[in-house]
C-alpha cells in the first residue's frame, strides 16, 4: 500500500513538472517572438501580474518612461506591447487601423456584461451597429435630449442648495447616480425613479470587473454566484423594458405617439428655451425604427454598453473636475464666471430666475462658432485636462492582424496584443511640458500639443480614443 501511494505521488509530482515544462517552453517560445521589444524582466509563469496589483496605470508610465514609447510586458505567459507616443498611437488608430483589430481577449472581461455591443463589437455587426446609431451622436441631434440634460442639473444643484452648510458630499456615488439617471432617460425613456435600482446596481457589477482585470481568479471564488446574480437582473430590467417597449409598437400598429426619431433639420427647429425644444424618441426607438433590424439579444447588449459606457467615464470625469477645481480657487472661479457668462447669453439672471436657453448652451458646448473659429471655453478646457491627470480609459486593447507587423522597428507575430498606454501619452513631458503633473486648464487653450510637428494632434490627446470605436 504505501509503494502505490509513493508511486501515485511520484506520477503526480512527475506530470506536475511536465505541464510546469510545457508552460515555461511555450512562455519561452513566445518571448523569443517578441524578442525585439525592450521590457522590463518578467517572473516565470506569472510574468508582470504582481507588479500591477497595486497602481497598475502608474507602473505603466514609469515603465514608459524607462524603456521608452514601445515596451513589452507578460501577463500569464502571455506577450503584451505597450506603446505611449503620439506617432505610434496615430499609426495604430488612423493609418494601419484594418491592420491593428480590437483584441477581443482584453474585451472578454466585460463580455458578460456589455456582449456584443458597439463597444465590444467588430466586423459586421460593428458597422451594422455603428451605421445605425452614429448620426445620432451629431451635436445637432443630442438636442432633443437637452432636456434629460439640463434636469438631471437642476435636480442635483437643488439637493445641494438643500443640504446644511458643512455637509460632505461624496463625489463619485453622487456622479455616477446623476450621470445614469441620464443615460437612462435617454437611452430608453426611463424616470428618476425608475431608473434609482441601476446605480447600485451597476456600480457593483463594474467594481467587481474592474478587479478581475488583474485578479482573474475571482471568477472561481464564492463571490462569482452573486456577480452572475446581478448580471441576471440587470439584463432581466432591460429585456423586460424591451419587450414592453415593442408591446407599444405593436398595439399602435406602428411609431407610438411620441416615439418617432427627429431628424437633424427638426432638432434644429428648436426654440429659444430647452423646454420649447421637440422631443423625440429615445435610443431604443432609434433601433426599433432602424432599417437595420435588431434582435433582442442585440438591443440588450447595445442598451447595457450606453447605460455602462455613457455613465461611468462621465462620472470620473465629472468628479476628477470638481475635484481638481475645489482644490484650485482661482480656476474655479474662472469657471464659475464663465457659467454665469451663459445664463446672461440666456437673457436670464441665474437658474432660479429662468431656463438656460440654446445661445447659452452652445456658447458652454461648442469648439467653434458658426464661421469656424475656435470657441475659447474655460470649462471646457478644465475637463480635458482633468481628463489628462486621471485618463477615463487607461489603456486601449488592440493586436496584430499580421505575421511581421512592424510597430516601432520591431516586427511582430500576428496575434501580438498591444496596448495603446493613455496614461502615459498623457503624462509624457516631451507633449505637456515640465509642470505635466499641474492643473492647468490653460495648457488647451491655443492647444499646446497641437504644434507637434507631423500632424499628430489629435493623438496626443485621447481620453476616448480616437477614429473608429
Amino acid at each position: 500500500r504505501g509503494c502505490s501511494q509513493r508511486r501515485y505521488a511520484t506520477a503526480g509530482v512527475a506530470v506536475l513538472v511536465l505541464i510546469l515544462s510545457v508552460i515555461l517552453l511555450r512562455d519561452t517560445i513566445m518571448a523569443c517572438r517578441v524578442s525585439a521589444v525592450p521590457g522590463p524582466a518578467a517572473l516565470p509563469f506569472v510574468g508582470h501580474i504582481p507588479y500591477l496589483l497595486s497602481e497598475p496605470w502608474n507602473r505603466f508610465g514609469e515603465w514608459a518612461r524607462k524603456y521608452g514609447d514601445i515596451y513589452k510586458i507578460f501577463i500569464w505567459g502571455t506577450p503584451m506591447v505597450i506603446v505611449s507616443s503620439p506617432e505610434l498611437v496615430k499609426h495604430i488608430l488612423r493609418d494601419a487601423r484594418d491592420r491593428f483589430p480590437k483584441d477581443n481577449w482584453s474585451y472578454s472581461f466585460f463580455g458578460p456584461i456589455l456582449g456584443e455591443g458597439l463597444v465590444t463589437a467588430s466586423g459586421a455587426s460593428w458597422a451594422k451597429q455603428n451605421q445605425a446609431l452614429k448620426p445620432k451622436f451629431k451635436h445637432a441631434a443630442l438636442r432633443q435630449y437637452m432636456r434629460a440634460f439640463t434636469g438631471a442639473a437642476s435636480r442635483l444643484r437643488e439637493a445641494w442648495a438643500a443640504m446644511p452648510s458643512g455637509s460632505v458630499v461624496e463625489l463619485d456615488s453622487t456622479f455616477r447616480q446623476v450621470t445614469l439617471e441620464v443615460i437612462a432617460e435617454v437611452s430608453l425613456g426611463l424616470t428618476p425613479a425608475d431608473a434609482s435600482v441601476l446605480p447600485e446596481l451597476f456600480g457593483e457589477i463594474i467594481d467587481e470587473l474592474n478587479q478581475r482585470m488583474w485578479k482573474p481568479w475571482r471568477a472561481f471564488m464564492p463571490g462569482e454566484i452573486t456577480h452572475q446574480r446581478r448580471i441576471r437582473e440587470l439584463n432581466d430590467i432591460v429585456l423586460g423594458l424591451i419587450r414592453k417597449r415593442k408591446q407599444e409598437y405593436a398595439e399602435a400598429e406602428g411609431i407610438p405617439a411620441g416615439r418617432r426619431v427627429l431628424d437633424e433639420d427638426e432638432v434644429l427647429a428648436a426654440g429659444a428655451s430647452v423646454d420649447t425644444a421637440p422631443r423625440g424618441g429615445d435610443f431604443l426607438d432609434i433601433m426599433l425604427q432602424s432599417e437595420s433590424e435588431f434582435t433582442d439579444t442585440e438591443m440588450l447588449d447595445e442598451l447595457k454598453t450606453m447605460l455602462m459606457a455613457g455613465h461611468e467615464t462621465t462620472a470620473m470625469m465629472l468628479t476628477w473636475c470638481t475635484f481638481l477645481l475645489a482644490k484650485h480657487p482661482d480656476e474655479m472661479r474662472k469657471a464659475v464666471a464663465e457659467v454665469d457668462a451663459a445664463w446672461e447669453a440666456s437673457g436670464v439672471d441665474g437658474p432660479k430666475d429662468g431656463k438656460l436657453g440654446w445661445a447659452g448652451i452652445d456658447r458652454m458646448t461648442k469648439d467653434s462658432d458658426a464661421s469656424g473659429a475656435p470657441v475659447d471655453t474655460y470649462l471646457h478646457y478644465a475637463l480635458h485636462e482633468a481628463m489628462r491627470i486621471y485618463t477615463p480609459v487607461p489603456v486601449l486593447a488592440k493586436c496584430t492582424r499580421d505575421e511581421g507587423e512592424v510597430l516601432g522597428g520591431a516586427p511582430l507575430p500576428a496575434g501580438t496584443k498591444v496596448m495603446l498606454c493613455c496614461v502615459a501619452l498623457h503624462s509624457d513631458p516631451k507633449l505637456w511640458g515640465s509642470d505635466v503633473q499641474a492643473f492647468r486648464p490653460e495648457r488647451h487653450r491655443g492647444s499646446e500639443h497641437r504644434k507637434l510637428p507631423g500632424k499628430l494632434y489629435p493623438f496626443t490627446f485621447i481620453p476616448f480614443s480616437q477614429g473608429r470605436r
